[in-house]
């Protein structure tokens, strides 16, 4: 059973310069530029290098592959004869490594400011990413008698698969998602057992009678603040703003998800105020160093 999803679109990758002793030299910037972000930043991910570039931080997806593939800043003193934990295969050599530097938007690089560390021997703080907003659940109340399957004809994945498409044509429509929690095995996708939530931006009970056309199992209509084709085209806007940090850009859950390689503050305050609080939601792969 497929659930509907809002669009979700990638971004490319930025970074950043600064020498340390002991590592090797970075490359030097444009005369008389300074790095945006002279404050320390620390991540964690797999650095890799293969025939097409040296070594770079990957922060967004890695394809499923052996060897693997990703892409990300440009690490320009980095140098894998002086770490451990690195494997090669077939042209490719990477490792996992918490590392700590410079990341420069403009020319696309993190440059280590530290010696990294492998992964499997980082004992410091967590730098676990930000975590997504999670499903709001149900927001509707218990109908009168609890939760009940009305129709069970009009409870199979083919009636929840019309029921979800239909919906997604609806005036106001502004999301779907369910709600597994009463599933005796969430594993499953019982049609029977889970809430079908869709929310929309008015018209309520009419909506919810014509979903009843086609659904007779939970089913709860609540409202959104933002239909779907508002939430993509807030999606393509943030995406197009921060185009050069952007690792992901999803929308739904009311709202715009925006994953950058970093951000100090300045654009998740320039979409509060250009969209409204909370509803782009900025968080960053990289953070502020502390020691």
């Amino acid at each position: 059973m497929a659930v509907a999803t809002l669009l979700a679109g990638c971004g490319s990758q930025t970074q950043s310069t600064a020498g340390v002793e002991g590592l090797t030299p970075p490359t030097s910037r444009s005369a008389g530029t300074p790095s945006p972000y002279p404050t320390e930043l620390v991540g964690q991910g797999l650095v890799l290098q293969d025939r097409s570039h040296g070594p770079q931080l990957c922060l967004g997806v890695i394809a499923a592959s052996a060897p693997a593939q990703c892409g990300g800043p440009d690490i320009p003193n980095w140098d894998w004869a002086k770490v451990t934990g690195k494997k090669t295969s077939a042209g490719t050599t990477d490792g996992s490594y918490v590392v700590i530097g410079h990341f420069d938007p403009g020319i696309n690089t993190f440059t280590l400011t530290r010696p990294p560390i492998p992964a499997a021997a980082y004992h410091g703080p967590p730098i676990s990413p930000e975590p997504q907003p999670a499903l709001p659940g149900t927001p509707c109340s218990p109908p009168p008698g609890g939760w009940q399957v009305v129709d069970p004809a009009k409870t199979t994945d083919d009636s929840f698969e019309r029921t979800v498409s239909r919906a997604a044509a609806m005036a106001g429509y502004a999301g779907v998602w369910v709600d597994q929690s009463r599933s005796t095995d969430p594993d499953r996708n019982d049609p029977k057992q889970l809430i079908l939530n869709v929310a929309f931006t008015h018209d309520l009970p009419a909506r919810e009678q014509e979903l009843r056309e086609t659904w007779g199992g939970l089913l709860c209509v609540s409202k959104g603040l933002h239909t779907e084709e508002e939430l993509k085209r807030i999606q393509g806007e943030v995406f197009e703003a921060a185009r050069s940090v952007t690792l992901s850009a999803d929308g739904g859950r009311d709202g715009v998800d925006l994953r950058l390689i970093y951000d100090d503050g300045t654009l998740q305050k320039r979409f509060d105020k250009q969209y409204g609080e909370g509803v782009v939601r900025v968080s960053s792969a990289l953070r502020r160093y502390s020691g």
